[in-house]
């Protein structure tokens, strides 16, 4: 009974394993379809679309409306969340207004009737007053002399507090871009660098067979550019038929603007490729030793211009 039961849970936990291999291997091998349609004439037009197993993952784009990806999971939607403002806008509804309360006429016809008695009322006042408000505005005015030279006093210093607060502040920020240019030098002894050097020598290699399976895998539509020098658009014209055409533009038509300056597209690019390919180059290029060195010096060398800077 014993060695029974054994057995089972050896076979489940066996059959569990080998599942959980499978998808793992399904996640690692299945490709990744991506397809990617430019426009230009008057303004740029794109819109992409990734999927992955079998549209279980999936990302939209779209430019220049809405311009944000939206990402879906299954049923579960993420981004290109638009706001309530532009959807009311785009259905065409305005917000609704409050209702205006009714006034009733009696008490709107006493109102106006008080109002007009405090108006007249207000006018006598004003006019037996108006003699007596240049005597009251003399008394006033010999009476604050002194407060006035006081809030003088107050406004030059205070005048002066920014001033030398401004002088502070702008003598700091010439030391900090006094100090740009030796940080900019002491970047470019970064890239230049022994482990900088070894680092991008051993990444280079790793790109050209990265490239091969992430590369589109159909180039196709028409394509009509031109420069203000016609030199310009000839150089731009042999790049693409040495180095373009070759490998992904047999269905992409190329027409040179010789005359003007002009660029109109529709294009539609297609591909795929598999996530253990970028895997296993990233791992690759993480364990390397040159990618731990360049890392930790990195870090050291952030810490000091941020120092300095800062």
């Amino acid at each position: 009974m014993i060695l029974t039961a054994l057995l089972l849970i050896g076979k489940v936990l066996l059959i569990l394993f080998i599942i959980i291999l499978l998808l793992f291997l399904l996640l690692l091998f299945f490709p990744v379809t991506y397809r990617i349609s430019l426009k230009k004439k008057e303004k740029l037009e794109v819109s992409g679309k990734v999927d992955y197993l079998f549209s279980i993952f999936r990302i939209r784009y779209q430019y220049p409306e809405p311009g944000v990806p939206k990402i879906k999971i299954l049923w579960f939607s993420f981004g290109g969340k638009q706001s309530q403002d532009t959807k009311t806008t785009a259905e065409g509804h305005s917000p609704k207004k409050p209702k205006k309360q009714k006034k009733r006429k009696n008490r709107s016809e006493t109102i106006e009737q008080e109002i007009s008695t405090d108006k007249k009322q207000k006018i006598i006042a004003a006019s037996e007053q108006e003699s007596t408000y240049d005597q009251q505005a003399e008394d006033v005015k010999q009476t604050e002399n002194p407060f006035f030279f006081r809030k003088i006093i107050r406004f030059l210093k205070k005048l002066w507090k920014g001033f030398t607060s401004f002088l502070y502040t702008w003598k700091a920020l010439c030391d900090k871009i006094e100090k740009i240019p030796v940080v900019l030098h002491e970047v470019q002894e970064f890239m230049q660098s022994d482990e900088c050097k070894n680092f991008i020598a051993v990444s280079g290699k790793e790109i050209p067979f990265l490239w091969r399976h992430i590369r589109p895998r159909k180039v196709c539509g028409t394509l009509e550019f031109g420069f203000e020098d016609p030199a310009d658009t000839g150089y731009v014209l042999a790049l693409f038929s040495m180095i373009i055409y070759p490998g992904l533009g047999k269905g992409l038509a190329v027409q040179p603007d010789f005359q003007k300056e002009a660029l109109e597209a529709d294009l539609e690019i297609r591909g795929h490729f598999e996530v253990f390919f970028i895997a296993y180059v990233c791992l690759k290029i993480y364990f390397a030793g040159e990618f731990q060195k360049v890392r930790k010096l990195l870090f050291t060398e952030l810490d000091k211009w941020r120092e300095q800077l800062l």
